[in-house]
């Protein structure tokens, strides 16, 4: 349980994520090593407490279920109108890498799904709006699919915001909608540094 902590970190080797309070949920940012110095790469966007489907899912609780920094595990729960969310966010130090494993259990057709962040690095603006990313930029390489075995799809939506998002949902509702994804530091950078 979140027990009122207002902040969890997750490293990684060069990674980190660093989850902090943001209205009424947790956003997070993932930060990279450099030189020993950690700087912020990505930043999750958030919406509103009013939002039915947010640009990013509603985390409001955080579990680590070991108390030991090294376990690289957390466990997120949340809900928006009548979506509940729920994660798995997995460290994985040896290759400089996080998961994260989403659920949305969703109650009508979503009109986008997915998950959006805001780059603060100097690559932001490179793509055009609306064109398929590399899903590579700052050093850093994002893959991801769904539970259909879809590909997720990454897409700059302007200068500095990246938004992934599942493949428009079709069938019945109420269902359960998973996708997972990993952000990796770029081999050439792992090299590097370490």
């Amino acid at each position: 349980m979140t027990d009122g902590k207002r902040e969890f970190t997750l490293r990684s080797g060069l990674l980190r994520v660093r989850f902090h309070w943001h209205e009424d949920r947790f956003a997070h940012a993932l930060e990279r090593n450099d030189g020993g110095k950690w700087r912020g790469m990505l930043h999750s966007v958030e919406g509103t407490p009013e939002e039915r489907w947010p640009p990013s899912p509603a985390w409001q609780e955080i579990d680590a279920p070991s108390t030991s920094p090294e376990a690289g595990l957390l466990w997120l729960v949340g809900c928006s109108g009548k979506t509940h969310w729920s994660a798995s966010v997995t460290a994985h130090p040896q290759r400089h890498a996080v998961t994260f494993d989403v659920a949305a259990r969703v109650r009508e057709v979503p009109p986008r799904l997915g998950q959006a962040y805001r780059s603060t690095g100097s690559d932001a603006g490179q793509n055009p709006n609306g064109a398929p990313v590399n899903s590579q930029w700052e050093g850093l390489t994002l893959r991801g699919s769904t539970d259909a075995g879809d590909s997720l799809k990454f897409v700059s939506e302007s200068p500095s915001l990246w938004r992934m998002s599942i493949p428009k949902l079709d069938g019945a509702v109420p269902r359960t909608v998973r996708w997972t994804y990993e952000i990796v530091a770029a081999h050439d950078l792992v090299n590097q540094e370490g």
